[in-house]
């Protein structure tokens, strides 16, 4: 497998980063939505919380939710990119 990064294009080792950084914010994100939660949860069994507060942590929580969406489906668009390159340069040199 390791064989196969030579055949990468510059252009494809820097989408690659881009992959491993966006699963590192996915991953990130991911993590702080249940700290978000906890946070939720303690307001409500909290008393003398407003509604508002409820809404606060309920924005952040969907944020970081949608930010995890939409940095996988980049991850995705972009691994398939690369794969494609990466087998049409080998297709290239073989035939």
């Amino acid at each position: 497998m390791l064989k196969v990064f030579k055949y990468f294009r510059p252009i494809e080792w820097v989408e690659l980063l881009i992959c491993v950084l966006l699963i590192m914010l996915c991953v990130y994100s991911d993590l702080k939505v249940p700290d978000y939660m906890s946070n939720m949860t303690t307001l409500l069994t909290t008393p003398g919380t407003t509604t508002d507060d409820i809404w606060g942590v309920g924005i952040f929580m969907i944020l970081y939710s949608l930010l995890s969406f939409a940095a996988t489906i980049v991850v995705i668009l972009l691994s398939a990119r690369i794969a494609s390159g990466v087998s049409f340069n080998l297709r290239h040199l073989e035939f």
